[in-house]
């Protein structure tokens, strides 16, 4: 899902996404400083769990695990 500084004020007040806990992943072809906007967006919407797992084009075998990982951080904080 495509998410901006838009889509979140027009979405304030409504339920949805806002106030669960929230897991991040990113890929990206290099160059650019996607992270730390990232993360700033997502927090406004709830809480971030763990820490992003970051991916320069296709995501090896050590990001698949912390990928993982991740995945099992955000199911238990569901719980």
């Amino acid at each position: 899902m495509f998410l901006d500084d838009h889509y979140i004020e027009e979405q304030k007040g409504t339920e949805g996404m806002f106030d669960k806990p929230i897991a991040l992943f990113y890929s990206h072809g290099g160059g650019g400083k996607v992270k730390q906007p990232l993360v700033s967006l997502f927090k406004r919407l709830g809480s971030i769990i763990g820490e992003p797992v970051e991916s320069y084009l296709k995501p090896d075998s050590k990001t698949l695990e912390k990928c993982r990982k991740l995945g099992r951080d955000l199911a238990a904080a569901t719980e």
